[in-house]
Parts: C-alpha cells; sequence; structure tokens
C-alpha cells in the first residue's frame, strides 16, 4: 500500500482547545477580573476581593509547606 497516508484532524471541542489562538492566560485573567468585580458588589468594597483572593494562595501555601515540613499522617493532615 504505497502512498496511503493515516491523517488524523481534531473536531469539535478538541479542535477550538488545541488551536493556537486559544489563549489560556487570557481567559483566566478574564474570570480573576469576574470574581473581582462579584466580590466588589457583595462587599461593596475594592479592598476587600483583593484580601479575599490573596488568602486562598497562601493558605495552600501554608498546607504544603507544613505537610512538607512535618510529615506526620494524623487525622487533621488527612482531613486537611
Amino acid at each position: 500500500m504505497r502512498g496511503f497516508r493515516l491523517r488524523l484532524e481534531w473536531s469539535e471541542a478538541t479542535y477550538q482547545e488545541r488551536r493556537p489562538e486559544a489563549r489560556p492566560g487570557y481567559i483566566f485573567g478574564v474570570s480573576l477580573l469576574f470574581v473581582i468585580l462579584v466580590l466588589a458588589a457583595l462587599y461593596e468594597s475594592w479592598a476587600m476581593p483583593v484580601a479575599i483572593l490573596l488568602v486562598i494562595p497562601f493558605g495552600v501555601f501554608g498546607a504544603f509547606w507544613v505537610c512538607c515540613w512535618q510529615p506526620d499522617n494524623n487525622v487533621y493532615t488527612r482531613s486537611g
């Protein structure tokens, strides 16, 4: 079978994800802006949403840091 070539193509949603124009950073930025605007409307303040969104990465980092430096596997570590 000379000249036979298997040709595969992306389709539908997978094609949209694989396109070079699909920029996940842009989508993440717009969603972060949307969350800040919703929280600003909820708390009627601009400082509170920023404080809330900064606490989350610090909390996750702190949890990983404690698990790495104190690797005791107790009920508190498992529930966290």
